[in-house]
């Protein structure tokens, strides 16, 4: 008998003849094959994860090959579906299938065997329409292609008909999708197929991938099992199980970091030398080989390496390889390679995966890979067969490089790779595909949520997820006017079915895919338009006809520059530059960044010892070179920084005071933390910063370092920030970001919300960026909109690790990470890279939202998206302790009163353990006294234990029919015993009688999930365990009922509690009061300021103290005034000056011609300010009907003298309505020159007085702006045409429902929080009446139980309740700056004159124009009236202060717009000035002496 090795057992499930080929063809089955074939040819599910080399690839497709050569399967369809992630690789592996299916026909040939003919084709976007057409035709039995094009055939009502013979699909690289929206896509898809060929076998292969099960369970997804249950069917779903087969062989790797020297000699700049000299070293190792693969992680390195590589060689020893090369030029590189005339090639990733370019001797990385599973990716491709060892050297590019090289080849030679995170429930992939599905067919609403629900992405997927995407693509909030937010698909409502619109198969064809579009143009050669290559849009913005430059070892030179492509010609003299591509630079994760802070730890002190360079050559992989310029490194980074390191216990603040560039001190953090922590943590601490300091401050995060444009106090950094407020302060603030920005962009482009119309055509990125923001502008009042939600989702979920963030955060509070502050003349070298991506930030264009602050997205619904199970905070114990005897009323003052008070409460319940009932007795007789005989009150409670259950429990005795229909079980099962004497006995005994449990007849509909929600509302986490040691549940039932109701946002599951290793559920209600509690915990009590404190607080909130200066100030300040209405003059003469410094007319006419604002008329005289889209929020007309408009006619855009021809009236009555029509808010203007020029007449009230040698200043529309000194003052003026175009208001419906109506109320609410911080009814007297108390005292009182603001007193002596912000209580925790010395105008905003609180009624004057308000602090030192005629003054007349007082009179004189001219006193606490004490103080501070009156000295006398 022939003796078999053991390994060729698995060979038998084959046809003799192919088991033969193979044992001819490699000997043996490697180990996986070994494993996996028997598994796959049994029909399971299979997840095959081997080292690269070890033919995973021939292990996945031979058992598909034997059953189709053998006849098992029928030809004719396509019987295998091979899904890659790269385009590349499908075309290699169809070659590589080729050969042995030539092979193995010439196999079975020699036995005079004939084998049906097996056709392989690959379909991606290259394959031309005549091909797919054929292929719809006659369907090769073996199909390659990619995420994309599968979503695409399936989506075809026609090609996906060739998908339903289906046998196996096999899933490569699945590592490659997992963690991307583009996996959710791709899985989507394949659930799609089981409705077409029900039951095919999934294979995955991967060569790095942790954890397997998570990847397993992401491959298999769920099937729906439908149950029939009294005449309803109800819906579970049952995880499909998939076979883990992983190979024991360790690939051998051998790694080594090199240092390279330089070439001292060369002339060149030290640019040059360095690649030069970087060049010189990868030409040797190529020398030394022969073939070469060298990595780097961008195209424009790939360019500019191969450029110096190739430098002054007889032929090119390297070409570039990326993805913005075109197909053909790609595989034609691949080719030269395989075929031996290339020694090398210089890629990206797009080689990284398993392309077939034949042996590698050695791979080269340059520059250290952001991943582990990337370094390892890379190096496999050297030695790419079995037992082969796969050689790689890593060349760093600068110090820290040295830093993270060593890292990672630590890791690499471990194998210890990051763990993969699959992407949940992306609600804009889910917009795409429910399109595509409604698209070919249409479906019954929830019959598309439970089949979306198998897809392992959207296994947790709410119905209001869910719902909420269907009602965007219904059309929901088209009323934006935002022509992407039409319909894309239409709801009949009476058949609850949804059907495809016209066009939306179309937008799919045209839009598939989640690969975010990059706008690039084509580069094509001149004459053939054969394509080369893509170029970066804002490359060739900097580009003109003639520029030469490198692509692909080729010289170019640009003809001519189009709308889509850039034609070139070949080039052959000197070029002077290599293209570049702008992409995100890419984030490390904390798995690394972790690793290097622990080796910077465990070295920290011994840097300079040679045992710190023999740990680099042995455990590092450093050859000399390296592991003396590593030493070398960090102890030059201690010259600058100290003794210490940043390591995993210590962080660095570095303030840089650079006064050798004359710049601004600034504050770099050195966190090593990774920029997936990094950016968070720098979001959230300028949120923090901002709101404690009242200032802006300049930020930027790399993976290592933090940049602060300012000098930052380390304190702050340590205490500032909180783990438990950490989403709300990103809340605060990343919506403002151009990172946000930029993901709403890709999320809406995914979403479809920004499509292509024509694919054949580039959308400029540019475009793609405005369209991006006015999309977001006009959602943003949406509470619920999907994309917002998914935007914060993928931000906070997928991008950033909020786990490790909130961990830090506590390791900085607690002290664990300790904090050194250093001081340098220049940034150290840990931070040299730093200051450059500051600059590069502010030089292209971004992402940034048109407008600053929040969206309206309901915090409710980020928090269920972000609270999941991955990012949800651990519960603290002190919480626990808190929340707990409250809860179940066993804190003191909580226990029941009386007897029949507990008596309810443990039918509330359901059901009290034993040892909790006693806990809640001893509560009540302590709170209660000693009630005497219980015996007498509680005679119905007993004492039951569930059918394997391990507590006993008390319930009353008259809730056991309920219990026992519910549970399915019967009274005597529960074996029910007195508690307190034998009343409760009888009571059993007639219960029995009476109803022998008959399943009573008035059932309530109460299910078994509804008794556990109820007696889980009692509790806080506990273990599911807990449910079945209760009500002796089997572990399946509790895990149904579990999941049920987590489904239904009932219960959270996977609750992490403080110090305990085991997952908890806990009622979702109970949960959030227990995070309230936590985030009540982390702050501080607040005790009411005194009444003077107000003042200044509105003068802070309101940029009084802290003025700005230019264009973004005036659109912060205007935001916050919105909606406030004022005297039109007053706008520029005091409101708008006293919060910008040197205001001038043209600052306000440039917002009003560039942006969407405008001024409104809110009543006589009185106008606003809004953007056009709030018009509904901040205004609405004072009267019905139009002075001068007939009704229901609109008004075209005309000039006063147009109207004024059509009114037909004479120009007096006609001027009078027309201003009546102004300040009702039925037309204005798009410029504020109109009401300038307005104001010289009166608006149109006819003639003015003349007014006496001087005039009255106390006028509201005085101006000296033409006023001499000894002249008479006129003010008699011509009636002036009013400049400008007018139009009419347009003014959407007002609200149609109650829910519409109370979002605008808050809307209202939150517009008031942010102009005065806190409110109250007297407070809003002074607003328009929409803005008053009593029309949004509900919706104020709305929003305090939601959490959003908070209820309380804050100033003494206001009389009812105050609300406040966040934000602004957190300011008054700071403390206010009690030392400014400012000025209010008696109506200006922050005023308080006027304002009824009674303790102030006597202090202020009236609101009047003329009247100024001095401070100092929340003193009051002096009232000016009559635009200074009359002065009181409060303070001595030899304060220290005075100057600082008076000197605020200088702008009132002196300011650009409406200057008092001249600024006059007369009086001095009512004594005429020249008799006043004060005379010489004012005489001191720029006054002169007159007549009757001092002058303010503005350089006229």
């Amino acid at each position: 008998m022939e003796n078999k090795k053991p390994e060729r057992h698995s060979l038998s499930v084959f046809d003799p003849i192919i088991a033969k080929w193979f044992c001819a063809k490699y000997d043996n089955p490697t180990d996986i094959q070994t494993k996996a074939w028997p598994i796959i040819a049994s029909g399971q599910h299979t997840l095959v994860c081997a080292p690269t080399g070890t033919g995973k690839t021939l292990t996945a497709f031979l058992w598909a090959i034997n059953q189709l050569i053998t006849g098992s399967w029928e030809p004719g369809t396509v019987r295998v579906l091979y899904i890659s992630p790269l385009k590349a690789l499908n075309t290699d592996i169809r070659e590589n299938l080729l050969s042995p299916l030539a092979e193995l026909k010439k196999q079975f040939l020699s036995e005079n065997i004939r084998i049906p003919e097996i056709r392989i084709q690959t379909r991606s976007g290259d394959t031309s329409s005549g091909e797919r057409r054929i292929m719809i035709k006659r369907p090769p039995e073996i199909l390659i292609t990619t995420p994309e094009s599968l979503n695409l055939i399936i989506s075809s009502p026609i090609a996906r008909n060739m998908l339903r013979g289906l046998k196996t699909v096999i899933l490569d690289e699945i590592h490659a999708v997992a963690s991307t929206k583009r996996g959710s896509y791709l899985m989507t898809a394949i659930e799609r197929l089981e409705l077409l060929s029900r039951g095919f076998q999934r294979i995955a292969l991967s060569a790095t991938v942790r954890p397997l099960e998570t990847i397993a369970a992401f491959v298999g997804g769920s099937e729906m099992v439908i149950k029939k249950q009294r005449n309803k069917e109800l819906q579970s779903y049952s995880p499909r199980p998939v076979k883990i087969v992983s190979s024991q062989v360790v690939k051998k790797i051998r790694i080594t970091v090199e240092g390279v020297h330089f070439d001292n000699t060369n002339t060149d700049s030290d640019d040059d030398i360095f690649w030069r000299s970087l060049a010189s070293r990868i030409r040797v190792i190529i020398g030394r080989n022969s073939s070469t693969l060298v990595f780097v992680n961008n195209r424009r390195l790939a360019e500019r390496l191969t450029l110096y590589i190739n430098e002054n060689c007889e032929s090119p020893l390297a070409y570039s390889h990326h993805g913005s090369l075109s197909k053909e030029l790609r595989m034609e590189v691949e080719q030269r390679l395989k075929a031996g005339e290339l020694k090398a090639i210089v890629a990206t990733s797009t080689l990284e995966m398993g392309i077939d370019v034949g042996a590698i001797d050695e791979v080269v990385l340059v520059g250290t890979p952001s991943l582990v599973s990337s370094a390892l990716q890379r190096i496999g491709r050297a030695g790419h067969s079995v037992l082969r060892t796969s050689c790689g050297t890593l060349l760093p590019l600068h110090g820290l490089d040295f830093l993270y090289a060593a890292t990672m080849a630590s890791l690499s030679v471990k194998g210890d790779i990051e763990e993969i995170r699959p992407v949940r429930n992306p609600l804009d992939v889910l917009a795409q595909v429910l399109m595509a599905m409604v698209g070919v067919e249409s479906w019954d609403i929830d019959d598309l949520y439970h089949f979306i629900r198998t897809a392992s992405p959207y296994s947790t997927l709410s119905r209001f997820q869910f719902d909420s995407v269907v009602s965007m693509l219904t059309g929901k909030y088209q009323e934006s006017r935002i022509r992407d937010l039409k319909p894309r698909v239409l709801l009949d409502s009476s058949e609850n079915r949804l059907f495809a619109h016209s066009g939306a198969l179309k937008l799919i064809y045209n839009n598939a895919g989640t690969i975010p579009d990059r706008g690039y143009y084509g580069l094509r050669l001149k004459g053939t338009a054969s394509l080369i290559g893509e170029l970066d849009e804002e490359f060739v913005w900097e580009r003109r006809t003639g520029d030469t430059f490198l692509l692909g070892t080729q010289k170019w030179q640009i003809t001519d520059i189009g709308s889509k492509d850039v034609e070139v010609v070949p080039w052959h003299g000197a070029v002077s530059m290599s293209p570049f591509w702008k992409a995100d630079a890419p984030n490390r994760s904390f798995h690394v960044s972790k690793a290097i802070l622990e080796f910077l730890e465990k070295w920290n002190d011994h840097v300079h010892t040679p045992e710190f360079i023999d740990e680099l050559k042995e455990q590092c992989y450093l050859d000399d070179t390296a592991a003396e310029y590593l030493s070398a490194f960090l102890q030059l980074q201690k010259v600058f920084t100290g003794p210490v390191l940043p390591h995993r216990h210590q962080l660095i603040v570095e303030h840089v005071h650079d006064s050798e560039n004359d710049s601004e001190p600034y504050t770099l953090l050195h966190t090593f933390w990774g920029n997936p922590v990094n950016y968070p943590f720098m979001l959230a601490f300028q949120t923090a910063y901002e709101n404690r300091y009242g200032r802006h401050i300049e930020t930027s995060s790399s993976n290592d370092i933090i940049y602060m444009g300012a000098v930052v106090d380390p304190e702050d950094i340590r205490t500032l920030l909180y783990p438990e407020e950490l989403e709300k302060l990103l809340r605060e603030n990343l919506e403002r970001s151009n990172y946000f920005g930029a993901r709403f962009r890709e999320n809406a482009g995914i979403a479809l919300l920004l499509p292509r119309f024509n694919r054949m055509k580039r959308m400029p990125l540019w475009l793609t960026r405005e369209r991006s923001k006015r999309l977001f502008d006009a959602i943003r009042k949406y509470d619920d909109f999907p994309l917002l939600v998914e935007t914060w989702r993928s931000c906070l979920t997928d991008d950033f690790d909020l786990n490790a963030l909130r961990m830090l955060i506590d390791e900085l509070r607690t002290g664990s990470i300790d904090i050194a502050a250093v001081k340098t003349a220049k940034v150290s070298p840990f931070s040299s890279s730093m200051k450059w991506q500051v600059t590069n930030t502010k030089l292209y264009q971004d992402d940034t939202p048109y407008q600053a602050g929040a969206s309206s997205v309901n915090p409710d619904i980020i928090k269920s998206v972000v609270h999941s199970e991955t990012t949800r905070p651990p519960v603290k114990k002190n919480a626990l302790d808190t929340f707990l005897p409250r809860l179940q009323r066993t804190a003191p003052g909580y226990a029941p009163s009386t007897a029949l008070e507990l008596m309810e409460w443990v039918k509330e319940r359901v059901c009290i353990i034993s040892v909790e009932w006693d806990e809640l007795l001893c509560a009540f007789k302590r709170d209660s006294g000693e009630p005497g005989n219980l015996s007498d009150h509680l005679n119905r409670l007993c004492r039951i234990q569930f059918p394997g259950a391990h507590y006993h429990v008390i319930t009353a005795a008259e809730s056991l029919p309920r219990l026992c229909r519910i549970l399915e079980i019967s009274i005597d099962q529960l074996h029910p015993e007195s508690v307190y004497g034998d009343k409760t006995e009888r009571a059993v005994e007639n219960l029995l009688t009476r109803s022998q449990i008959k399943k009573e007849k008035q059932s309530d509909g109460t299910t078994k999930q509804d008794i556990v929600s109820q007696w889980l509302e009692f509790y806080g986490p506990v273990e599911p365990l807990f449910l079945s040691r209760v009500f002796g549940f089997s572990s399946s039932l509790c895990s149904r009922i579990i999941s049920d109701l987590v489904s239904r946002e009932i219960v959270a599951e996977k609750v992490k509690v403080e110090g305990e290793t085991v997952e908890f559920i806990c009622d979702s209600q109970n949960l959030e009061r227990l995070f309230r509690i936590m985030r009540n915990q982390a702050k501080s009590s607040f005790k009411p300021l005194p009444l003077r404190f107000l003042q200044l607080f509105l003068a802070q909130q309101q940029y009084l103290l802290n003025r700005s200066s230019d264009e973004d100030g005036l659109k912060k300040i205007l935001e916050q005034l919105f909606g406030y209405a004022a005297n039109p003059i007053a706008w520029e003469q005091e409101i708008l000056p006293s919060r910008i410094e040197n205001y001038r007319p043209a600052m306000i006419d440039s917002l009003l011609s560039r942006y969407d604002l405008q001024w409104i008329g809110a009543g006589k005289k009185k106008v606003t300010f809004c953007l056009s889209d709030e018009l509904n929020i901040m205004t609405r007309p004072s009267v019905n009907e139009s002075a001068i408009l007939p009704e229901n006619e609109s008004l075209p855009s005309g000039t006063y003298i147009d109207l004024l021809m059509k009114s037909g009236l004479d120009s007096t009555s006609f001027a009078y309505k027309f201003w009546k029509d102004v300040w009702s808010g039925h037309i204005n203007c798009d410029s504020f020159d109109a009401i300038r020029k307005g104001a010289e007449d009166n608006f149109g009230e006819g003639k003015m007085e003349k007014s006496s040698s001087l005039p009255n200043p106390g006028n509201p529309f005085f101006s000296f702006s033409n006023y001499k000194l000894g002249d008479s003052f006129n003010r008699w003026k011509v009636n002036n045409t009013i400049p400008g175009l007018w139009r009419k208001v347009v003014y959407e419906k007002g609200p149609d429902n109650l829910l519409t109506e109370h979002e605008i109320s808050k809307q209202r609410v939150r517009q008031l929080l942010n102009r005065y911080g806190v409110l109250f009814r007297e407070l809003l007297s002074i607003e328009a009446p929409h803005f008053q108390w009593p029309k949004l005292f509900k919706t104020l009182c709305i929003m305090e139980l939601s959490g959003e603001i908070i209820a309380g007193h804050f100033f003494e002596e206001i009389p009812g309740i105050q609300f406040i912000s966040a934000s602004a209580l957190q300011i008054l925790k700071r403390g206010l700056p009690e030392d400014s010395v400012y000025r209010v105008n008696a109506i200006d905003p922050a005023s308080l004159c006027s304002v009824p609180i009674p303790a102030l009624s006597r202090k202020f004057p009236r609101r009047l124009i003329s009247t100024h308000l001095f401070y100092h602090g929340t003193e009051l030192v002096m009232i000016s009236r009559k635009n200074g005629f009359e002065l009181e003054c409060f303070f001595p007349a030899d304060s220290p202060h005075r100057f600082r007082y008076l000197e605020q009179f200088k702008e009132l004189a002196l300011r650009p717009c409406r200057p008092i001219f001249p600024l006059a006193v007369q009086f001095i606490n009512s004594k005429p000035v020249q008799d006043s004490e004060y005379l010489q103080c004012f005489l001191d501070a720029n006054f002169y002496n007159g007549y009757k009156y001092i002058y303010y000295h503005s350089g006229l006398k």
